[in-house]
């Protein structure tokens, strides 16, 4: 990854505060310091016995190739979505083909693609983690909360604040990902989410050189989790699989009902 990204990646990681990292074990510190006060960290450990380290791109070539998939990348220059419908088989070899020549701006699957039904039997969440809407799968109106990305090396998922404020977790199976969060106080200087933070126009957007992120370097077998409401992006640093997960608890219940009463919009009873 040797392009503008990376010479501003490089710049973030040293000058910018990183996120701490805390076991899942010291589950008092996780849920006061970092849950309750609306703080992003890393929690390491928890998926040493998870059988997730299976979920290879070979291992989804072979057992789920005929999956259909929206993949889609921005513009550069006109800022269109350039959008097209992908067999899995395919889109994996698009990404295995792109780590030789990688492309400054490659197509990255979207949020279509859930995990099927199989898959979640190998993995098993904490409570600190379980959704409250988990046992409403079957309700029409309730959608998947849960979602398997393959992505190859220098695709982003641009800034932007997760479905209706809600927290979540993702883990790297294979890969590295690198992490930006904006704390709220810093909201009004990313205009809406028109930075690009990973090659920022500062031109266009001068207020963005005083924000100052938090970040991180995730690798396999690291969860990052991401506080709802807030601000952030992520760039594949390497290609890989990652899983993710948006959950709402007693932790973060208040900030998605607030949300939802703002923008009209109805929670399931549970």
């Amino acid at each position: 990854m040797k392009n503008q990204k990376s010479t501003e990646v490089n710049k973030l990681i040293e000058n910018c505060t990183h996120l701490d990292r805390v076991h899942y074990q010291d589950r008092d510190l996780l849920i006061n310091e970092y849950f309750k006060k609306n703080i992003p960290c890393v929690v390491t450990g928890l998926t040493e016995d998870w059988q997730t380290e299976n979920w290879t791109l070979a291992f989804f070539k072979e057992n789920f190739g005929d999956l259909k998939l929206n993949v889609e990348r921005t513009n550069a220059t006109t800022k269109k979505v350039e959008s097209k419908e992908m067999l899995m088989k395919d889109y994996i070899d698009y990404v295995i083909s792109n780590d030789s020549e990688p492309e400054d701006n490659p197509f990255y699957n979207n949020t279509d693609f859930n995990p099927p039904t199989a898959l979640y039997k190998d993995y098993k969440l904490p409570e600190y983690f379980s959704c409250m809407f988990n046992n409403l799968k079957e309700v029409d109106t309730m959608p998947t909360l849960s979602w398997i990305y393959l992505a190859p090396v220098n695709s982003i998922t641009g800034l932007h604040t997760d479905i209706a404020n809600t927290s979540a977790w993702n883990l790297v199976i294979s890969g590295t990902k690198f992490w930006v969060f904006y704390p709220t106080e810093q909201a009004h200087l990313l205009r809406n989410g028109g930075v690009n933070p990973f090659n920022p126009d500062f031109d266009m957007f001068p207020s963005y050189k005083n924000a100052k992120p938090m970040v991180c370097v995730q690798k396999p077998g690291e969860i990052v989790v991401t506080p709802g409401g807030m601000w952030h992006a992520v760039l594949n640093m390497k290609t890989g699989v990652s899983l993710t997960e948006n959950f709402v608890n007693k932790y973060n219940l208040e900030v998605v009902q607030k949300y939802c009463v703002e923008n009209n919009i109805s929670l399931p009873v549970v």
